[in-house]
């Protein structure tokens, strides 16, 4: 067998895998989408802006700027200042002089003459430019351009060609570029005496701080006004810095700057340690893989955190290493993806995970609710599935105090693991729980239950005082039967041992009379509705803001004439599931809203709540009927309000939500009723028709106790009036529960500390004394 470590690491692979998965697609989608490449730009931008550093002063540049032009007249110069530059250099000891200025193009004859000669004398190594550019705009023709031929023999020849990425940001720098059919270097590889291959190019270090270059106006420098100091020993990059020359260009981390700081830059990352070494993004994301594989494979759930947060942290400090102890440039957006989308998938499929076993899980007392037993029960032959129901649990709950009857509870489950399959005991109902057991006869049934009274003998204690307890079981072992069947069979043999006293009862009949009961039950129902042995009672519901009852709920009650009180539970689910409901539902529905008549007649006129099944929603002709019962009994229809359980209203399709429409529209109020038991969420509720919300009395008798379920009923009292609806509150049983609700800002409150179901003669005369009462005061 595997034990539950291994169970639980065999499912944290599996959603490891399903995570990694997610990210690799994640992965791949944005590197061919091209989405990785913002992110990596912006890393960079970030390691730049940490290894920021002054240029290293070997590279100056001779400005062509405003002052320059401004001085020495329009452009184009005479090439004889161009030829004074080449002198003043070389005198000065400058290592070389390179230009970032096109001299393809002839001018006067003894100008150019003069530049020849003065680059023939030259005895410092002078660069020329040459480059590439289209021959018009949109044009898929480039055109070359070379120095004049008289001048190539003097020089040296770079190309200066500045590339824009998409972006319109420069970025690179080509090693060198072929002009006239021959390969040259640019203009930085040659200035820095770096090697390379024609079409290659390399990443441009703008961690250098382009204002850090020296740079000496063209007019001072023909000028004698820079001492020999600031040149000597430098490599000169002559080139344009005036806006109007427009040779500008957007770069990362520095703006828009003129291009001759471009070469400079780019000559500056040569001579820094040559042309970074790119490795791109495999060995970061092959590293990134490691990471999830170990850590998702990890026992210890921190691990499985550690590593992902480690790798986030250490990736971008290993790209920022590399780059500044080798001029290693690692791309690493990709890998950082890999981990993130992973990291984010595999907590989202653990929440996912969380949630569902949160909901197969009873909140107030950690044990496996029904929806667990529904996943559990398997469904085999030689299996019987049994239920023990806690006799009178509501009053049981009201002497306890809120929250009490959860201990009480989890205390039973632990005597019952005696006898349970697997030891695991579900919660189905407040005071009900089940559990399996395997080959039970009768007489192991009888021996079984005998043992489990004897258990039970001993009292429960709660709070430091001793309980004692009166618990029916009722088993049921018909497994043609679907678990949802099985569950409510044996819950109504429970409710029928107690019934007859008995320790426990089989579902199914196992004697005549049980045989006769099922099977004359809705005759039965039927003469009781007409007898008056079938009647409706009223549990009274207190308005917070006025202090005034102003609503009661209908609740339908059956005193048998031999079988005495018949909990609604026993008779209500068997009606539903035979397609019976509709009589009730309108027997009860009409003896409402004549009594809201006598009470309106009366002086005392209040809202009636009635039940609205969930099996009759979609039923042709339902809303004519309610509203022709209302015209009968003349009641207006505000002084009625229909109650559906949330988990009806969650499955609600387009018919029935436009059918409580019509009768919403007719005035009658639509209300939620057990709000918080089924999917305890607010988005159904944005279609749901409703005006009214009632909060399930299990959450409103803890709240006191707990904390979270304290948060629970605040946060849905506010998100609730927030989507305009009245909230009411089941189940208060005491004046601190009241006073929280109306902390809270509820509206309406409900249970026995405003009043038990009551017959409708003792609602009228509570709500005469509180009449008079008031009278009175006023």
């Amino acid at each position: 067998m595997i034990s539950p470590v291994d169970a639980g690491l065999s499912v944290g692979r599996r959603r490891g895998l399903i995570a990694t998965a997610a990210g690799v697609l994640v992965t791949v989608a944005a590197l061919f989408s091209g989405l990785s490449v913002g992110g990596e730009r912006a890393l960079q931008g970030a390691r730049d802006a940490v290894r920021a550093t002054d240029a290293g002063g070997r590279v100056a540049v001779i400005e062509i700027d405003a002052r320059s032009l401004a001085t020495l007249d329009r452009w184009p110069w005479p090439r004889s200042l161009h030829a004074r530059l080449v002198e003043t250099a070389d005198r000065l000891g400058a290592d070389s002089i390179a230009f970032d200025v096109d001299f393809s193009a002839r001018s006067n004859a003894s100008e150019d003459a003069r530049f020849a000669a003065a680059l023939g004398a030259a005895r410092r190594t002078v660069i020329l430019p040459t480059f590439r550019q289209a021959a018009g705009h949109g044009a898929a023709t480039e055109l070359e351009s070379l120095p004049l031929p008289e001048f190539r023999g003097h020089a040296m020849l770079a190309a200066v060609n500045v590339q824009p990425e998409p972006d319109g940001l420069v970025r690179r720098m080509p090693l060198g570029v072929v002009t006239a059919g021959t390969p040259r270097p640019s203009l930085p590889a040659l200035v820095a005496g770096a090697k390379g291959t024609a079409g290659t190019s390399f990443p441009i270090d703008y961690a250098i701080d382009p204002d850090t270059i020296p740079s000496f106006s063209f007019a001072d420098f023909i000028a004698g006004r820079v001492p020999a100091a600031a040149i000597a020993g430098r490599d000169l990059i002559v080139g344009a810095t005036a806006i109007e020359m427009g040779d500008r260009y957007a770069v990362p981390g520095h703006g828009v700057i003129p291009g001759v700081l471009i070469q400079a830059l780019a000559a500056e990352t040569l001579m820094r340690a040559g042309p970074a070494v790119e490795i791109g993004w495999v060995p970061a994301l092959l590293l990134a893989m490691l990471l999830i594989r170990l850590s998702f494979t990890r026992r210890r759930r921190s691990l499985r955190w550690l590593l992902p947060f480690a790798g986030v942290v250490a990736l971008p400090l290993l790209a920022l290493l590399l780059e500044m102890d080798g001029r290693v440039r690692m791309e690493i957006m990709p890998a950082l993806i890999l981990i993130l989308a992973a990291g984010g998938a595999f907590a989202a499929l653990g929440h996912l995970a969380r949630l569902a076993r949160e909901r197969l899980v009873d909140r107030a007392t950690g044990l496996p609710n029904l929806a667990g037993l529904l996943r559990d029960w398997p469904g085999a032959g030689g299996l019987q599935l049994c239920v023990a129901a806690i006799h009178r649990h509501q009053e049981l709950a009201a002497l306890l105090g809120p929250g009490r009857l959860d201990e009480v509870v989890e205390r039973l489950a632990e005597r019952l693991q005696a006898v349970a399959v697997d030891e695991r005991i579900y919660r189905v109902e407040e005071g009900a729980l089940a559990f399996i057991v395997a080959g039970w006869t009768a007489d192991a049934a009888d021996e079984g239950f005998e043992g489990l009274h004897a258990l039970l003998r001993a009292p429960f204690f709660c709070a430091g005082r001793p309980v004692d307890l009166s618990v029916s079981f009722g088993i049921a072992a018909d497994a043609r039967q679907p678990a949802p069947v099985l569950i409510a069979d044996a819950l109504s043999a429970a409710s029928e041992a107690a019934s007859r006293g008995a320790r426990w009862a089989a579902a199914g009949g196992v004697t005549d009379a049980d045989k006769d009961w099922q099977l004359s039950m809705l005759s039965e129902l039927d003469q009781a509705m007409a007898d008056g042995s079938l009647w409706v009672a009223y549990q009274p519901k207190l308005d917070l803001a006025s202090g005034r009852i102003t609503g009661a709920e209908a609740l339908v009650r059956w005193r048998h004439p031999t079988r005495g009180f018949v909990p609604p539970d026993n008779f209500i689910p068997q009606i539903e599931a035979r397609g019976q409901i509709l009589e009730l539902t309108l027997h009860v529905l009409r003896r409402a809203l004549d009594d809201a008549a006598g009470l309106a007649a009366a002086g005392t006129p209040i809202n009636v709540a009635v039940n609205l099944s969930a099996t009759l929603l979609g039923r042709a002709g339902l809303t004519d009927t309610i509203l022709q019962a209302l015209a009968d009994a003349r009641v207006a229809p505000d002084r009625l309000t229909l109650e559906v359980t949330e988990s009806a209203a969650v499955e609600l399709k387009g018919d029935i939500i436009d059918a409580l429409e019509q009768l919403r529209d007719a005035g009658i109020r639509i209300s939620v009723d057990d709000y918080g038991t089924g999917q305890s969420t607010m988005s159904y509720l944005k279609r749901f028709p409703a005006q009214e919300l009632k909060i399930d009395k299990s959450f409103v008798q803890a709240m006191l106790a707990s904390s979270s379920d304290q948060i629970l009923v605040r946060s849905t009292i506010d998100m609730a009036h927030e989507l305009g609806l009245k909230v009411v509150a089941e189940g208060v049983e005491d004046a601190a529960t009241l006073a929280a609700l109306s902390a809270c800002g509820c509206d309406s409150i409900q249970g026995y500390h405003i009043g038990r179901p009551m017959p409708f003669d003792d609602l009228a005369a509570l709500l005469r004394t509180e009449d008079t009462a008031e009278r009175q005061v006023a």
